[in-house]
């Protein structure tokens, strides 16, 4: 009887089938799609194929993988047999193409190409690279999906803002590799942190600025929630960089104060679920449980607070649009801010400022809530709990109270001052729950 080998080792035969039905169901989606394609008012129904098809071309893909790897044992010919089969898709492939362009006079590439993809991919699965083949279809059928969308919104996008998005993946993608490789820390700063804040800053205002123009106040809505799960001091700049370009006073107010309000209200919420979450990591059960009411009413606060700013955000009005995509003046002030806030807390815990753990981590509060809270929980062992959650809190009540700094200077005088008293008051509770845990619990 035959068995799998993988690196001569035996193999349950259960394997085989398995990546053939990786192989086939990672086609099967493609052709789904496909499907879905053929049946559109502008598409001729016999020009594209559906899920037998691709999900054979990638069984066929798959059978090939099996016996190019070798795996079926006492069949010597495998490899041979796998190339005959390659040369007959070739032959088949070469057949549909000749048909499908000079006898048909059909045009486009998308289908041939990804009948290519969908064999690659199953000969992935049929070797072994499960994961692999799986991503690579989802990827594709995704990309194909995205073909109506981005049909409607590419039109509405102006080059200026193309131009935009390329600069913010060139910084991303090209020149953060380069500063990552050679950045050495510098009195315990690490620029290519500063610098990765940088980008955030960027790409969060493009995304605000991009989410206010397509859905106006909704898309400002949209952002500052989604932006507060990410970095909530590159959210508070890229939002209030929107609310900038209201021609009122008085609603960039408004505006203003509903939006620090629904920020702040998500991130504080945010931070004491990972202060629950690393408590328990480091800790154990038993502290999460002593300080659970705690963590309770301080969540109810910042999500009601959340839920307020909400109702006070208008649905409609005159749509807000910053004059430009990016804000290099605004990323580079708060790059700047949150530089000092750094520089600061490096120099002091390293002159030995290090007696108060709660005031210590405060500190680091100011540059990043979450890295403080996770490097103070990290330290739980040797603190002790009531410590522990005294200085995340207090991190929580800084970070609350350094948002003034990242918002856009262009906001006015009056808004900033409203800003600046709704992040004391928001910073209130955080403060006294943290005293009271360090000196009455």
């Amino acid at each position: 009887m035959n068995r799998l080998v993988v690196d001569n080792q035996p193999l349950a035969a259960g394997e085989a089938v398995i990546r053939l039905v990786i192989a086939i169901m990672g086609g099967a989606l493609i052709g789904l799609e496909r499907e879905r394609a053929r049946a559109t008012p502008s598409s001729k129904k016999q020009d594209i194929p559906g899920v037998r098809s691709f999900g054979l071309i990638s069984l066929y893909g798959g059978i090939v993988g099996l016996s190019a790897s070798g795996l079926l044992s006492g069949l010597e010919a495998g490899p041979l047999l796998a190339g005959l089969a390659f040369i007959g898709f070739l032959i088949l492939y070469t057949a549909y193409t000749i048909t499908r362009y000079f006898i048909h006079k059909v045009q486009g590439i998308t289908t041939n190409v990804v009948m290519l993809i969908s064999f690659v991919l199953g000969y992935l699965a049929g070797s072994g690279y499960l994961i692999e083949a799986a991503g690579i279809s989802v990827m594709v059928t995704l990309l194909l999906a995205l073909k109506e969308p981005l049909e409607k919104v590419i039109p509405a996008i102006t080059y200026r803002e193309f131009i935009a998005l390329l600069e913010v993946a060139l910084l991303a993608l090209v020149v953060a590799p380069i500063i990552k490789a050679y950045s050495r820390p510098i009195i315990g700063i690490d620029p290519y942190k500063v610098y990765v804040f940088f980008i955030i800053i960027l790409a969060l205002s493009f995304a605000s600025y991009a989410a206010a123009r397509v859905m106006g106040m909704k898309g400002l809505v949209y952002s500052a929630i989604l932006g507060s799960l990410v970095n909530s001091e590159a959210t508070m700049n890229g939002v209030t960089r929107v609310i900038a370009s209201a021609e009122d006073s008085l609603r960039r107010v408004v505006l203003a104060s509903s939006a620090t309000m629904l920020i702040l209200g998500i991130m504080q919420a945010r931070a004491v679920l990972i202060v629950a979450i690393a408590l328990y990591i480091f800790t154990g059960l038993t502290p999460v449980l002593t300080y659970s009411l705690i963590f309770v009413i301080l969540s109810l606060i910042s999500l009601l607070s959340a839920w307020v700013a909400l109702r006070r955000m208008p649905s409609s009005g005159t749509a807000l649009k910053a004059a430009s995509p990016l804000s290099w003046g605004a990323a580079v002030r708060a790059a700047l801010s949150y530089l000092i806030l750094t520089l600061a807390v490096s120099v002091l815990t390293r002159a030995g400022f290090t007696a108060a753990t709660p005031i210590v981590a405060a500190l680091g509060g100011l540059v990043n809530a979450t890295a403080a809270i996770l490097s103070v929980a990290s330290l739980a062992g040797s603190l002790g709990p009531k410590t522990s959650v005294a200085a995340m809190l207090a991190s929580i009540a800084a970070a609350t109270l350094s948002k003034p700094l990242y918002a856009d200077p262009a906001i006015g005088h009056k808004s900033l001052a409203r800003i600046t008293l709704i992040c004391l008051g928001l910073s209130l509770p955080y403060l006294f729950a943290s005293l009271i845990v360090y000196f009455v619990s």
